[in-house]
């Protein structure tokens, strides 16, 4: 009978996370919920999200003189401008976390600056590859929605306008799966290959191919589970982060109800800003160690996958090793010999 891995490797993975992260220790959450925070663990957290609404914008610039009632361009540009660098900053640094997170689960030794030092270039490779695979999405989307506006704007009738644009909403979808599906093989599985033999993007995606081809029927199993499992996990992080949130925010509301008088009537007062600004200083670290049990298992996962379809490319079988470097060993070893390299 064929074993499926994407099934077999799911109890799997979780007593390696257990190893990794059980008897607790603090240095060791932290260097992971510091990868989470790059490496793409906690999409509910994005400090590089511009929220400010056109209203908004276009109330402030009002009262400046001259502008006739019209935002300042420059202003927006300038931080359109910035928006795009931090995202790019991090969209590096995220594809060199990629790196450092295998690194750190197949050896054991979470030692993120080491690691960053070595993993710069590959990081930097991921990276164009990210971007290049993006473009390519953004422009077969702009065609789309040229072909969408040109279809609308060529018929008359209303019921055949709605048509024309559920048609073209499906073609985005039908492009966009396949893009992310590609991202999302990239990081599983051609980053941990690129990882073992050296090499870079394209040279990974070749031998991640020929992987693949070993069982396709594998491959899709694992898409459909990863698919699965991600959903249940993010269910479950969204309500540990909600209930961590109402706890951590009673004190804050508090205090805001205690300290109402000083507001002159405004929501927005300077003391409620100061403790806007520091609940959110504390909710956000706290989110991120609430996403490492999760994040590291779906990374091990998808390791243990690899590793089983293909054993040249196996990374978690430091796990099974008996002695010394056994899985109950993963914190001593990391506390005595690795953290003071941090």
């Amino acid at each position: 009978m064929t074993e499926y891995f994407a099934f077999s490797k799911i109890d799997s993975a979780l007593d390696k996370t257990k190893a990794i992260l059980w008897p607790f220790n603090l240095g060791i959450w932290l260097r992971l919920a510091l990868i989470s925070l790059f490496a793409g663990g906690i999409t509910a957290i994005n400090p590089f999200q511009f929220t400010g609404g056109p209203s908004e914008m276009g109330g402030l610039n009002t009262a400046m003189p001259g502008m006739n009632g019209f935002p300042d361009m420059t202003l927006i540009l300038l931080i359109v401008f910035a928006v795009i660098i931090l995202a790019l900053i991090f969209g590096y640094l995220s594809a060199v976390f990629q790196f450092i997170f295998v690194d750190c689960l197949r050896t054991k030794e979470f030692r993120i600056r080491h690691y960053f030092s070595e993993r710069v270039g590959k990081g930097a490779r991921l990276f164009g590859f990210e971007l290049a695979v993006s473009f390519l999405l953004i422009l077969l989307v702009a065609v789309a929605m040229i072909a969408l506006i040109a279809g609308v704007m060529g018929t008359a009738g209303g019921a055949m306008n709605i048509m024309i644009f559920f048609t073209m909403m499906l073609a985005v979808i039908i492009i966009a799966i396949p893009i992310a599906i590609l991202f999302m093989l990239t990081i599983d599985f051609v980053v941990p290959i690129m990882t073992a033999d050296d090499c870079g993007v394209i040279e990974g995606w070749k031998k991640c191919w020929n992987v693949m081809g070993r069982g396709w029927l594998q491959i899709i199993i694992y898409i459909i589970m990863k698919f699965i499992l991600s959903i249940v996990i993010v269910i479950i992080m969204v309500i540990i982060a909600v209930i961590a949130a109402i706890i951590i925010g009673v004190p804050f509301l508090l205090a805001f109800i205690a300290t109402a008088g000083l507001s002159a009537g405004t929501i927005l007062s300077p003391v409620s800003i100061i403790l806007l600004i520091a609940y959110v200083i504390i909710l956000i670290p706290v989110i991120l160690i609430i996403s490492v049990p999760f994040v590291t298992y779906i990374r091990m996962y998808s390791l243990d996958v690899l590793g089983a379809m293909a054993p040249e490319y196996s990374m978690t079988d430091v796990y099974d090793e008996e002695g010394p470097d056994r899985p109950d060993a993963v914190t001593e070893s990391v506390t005595e010999d690795n953290l003071d390299d941090n």
